[in-house]
């Protein structure tokens, strides 16, 4: 069960965050793995480690805008994107969103190179990216790059591929998550009552296996396993959170109780995940793991007003 109450204090994320602080100048810092807390100058509802720098994410009244920050957390580019937010590589060498315009565009070489792929008219967000190397820049490491874009009423999928083409992602009305070996995971049919989910391996039309209980996410570091949710998502958070292992065993299974809600889940590693919770008007970043040891990874504070107090990175 996930509950604020009776949880120990554990050790801090192994992963970078941002963290609600009063005392910086723009009342945010970024806290690195090792503790090292840089002040920002903004609040980003979204963000991803790019280099030293970071890619992060403002929603500024009804128009969010993707912002590019070099090493010293300084802004070298911003842009304004579509609604959905931020996508990264498995191995975080490449950030994107789909623009305004409806072209995914990205960050690459530790922030020092951009790029747009080809336009997707009718796309809503980019859902995730997948390179042949650590560049979608065609002959320099591989062979480029593909951006999965989903619609916005999830009916649905194209990909946009760096040597120009843009077609539709068969099988699936809205994708989730790719990974390199690990295969895809995509919403095969969404109804009034939930959704229906299945992982595709291969590059197979036909589903591996599919499910119509778990909103599947994100596939783990290793693409062994795979977080998954509700398959029904409405509302203020999600009532648990699960790992499935890749033939759609449940492993572990964790429901919020005493009025938490589940805001997020994020891998740590191959064995944990940390996930963003609100409970009792504080907000905190519990870690659990797969053997069933629940803890804080970062413990409840009071809620800032403007959202959560600590965001987690995009992987």
């Amino acid at each position: 069960m996930l509950s604020f109450k009776g949880l120990a204090e554990g050790a801090p994320p192994a992963l970078p965050y941002l963290r609600h602080d009063p005392g910086a100048a723009g009342g945010w810092s970024l806290v690195e793995a090792d503790g090292r807390a840089r002040p920002l100058d903004r609040a980003y509802a979204q963000f991803a480690p790019m280099g030293d720098g970071l890619v992060g994410l403002v929603y500024d009244d009804d128009q969010a805008v993707a912002y590019v920050l070099d090493g010293g957390l300084h802004e070298t580019s911003h842009a304004d994107t579509a609604d959905g937010g931020l996508a990264v590589t498995p191995d975080g060498s490449i950030v994107g969103w789909l623009g305004a315009d409806k072209a995914p565009h990205f960050v690459e070489r530790g922030g020092t190179r951009e790029g747009t792929l080809p336009t997707v008219e009718g796309g809503s967000s980019l859902a995730a990216i997948l390179a042949d190397g650590t560049t979608c820049q065609e002959g320099e490491d591989g062979n480029g790059c593909a951006a999965y874009v989903n619609s916005p009423d999830a009916s649905q999928a194209w990909w946009s591929i760096s040597h120009g083409i843009v077609d539709t992602v068969p099988g699936v009305v809205a994708v989730g998550d790719v990974a390199d070996d690990a295969g895809l995971l995509g919403m095969t049919s969404l109804s009034d009552e939930g959704s229906c989910w299945a992982l595709f391996e291969g590059g197979r039309r036909r589903p591996a296996w599919q499910t119509c209980d778990y909103t599947l996410f994100d596939f783990s570091p290793s693409g062994r396993r795979i977080l998954a949710g509700p398959a029904y998502l409405d509302g203020f958070g999600q009532g648990f959170a699960a790992v499935l292992d890749r033939s759609g065993q449940v492993l572990a299974e964790w429901h919020s109780e005493d009025q938490a809600a589940i805001l997020g889940t994020t891998w740590e590693d191959e064995d944990h995940v940390l996930v963003t919770a609100f409970q009792d008007d504080e907000y905190a970043v519990i870690r659990v793991d797969l053997d069933g040891t629940v803890e804080f990874a970062l413990p409840p504070v009071p809620d800032p007003g403007s959202g959560a107090a600590y965001v987690l990175p995009v992987r």
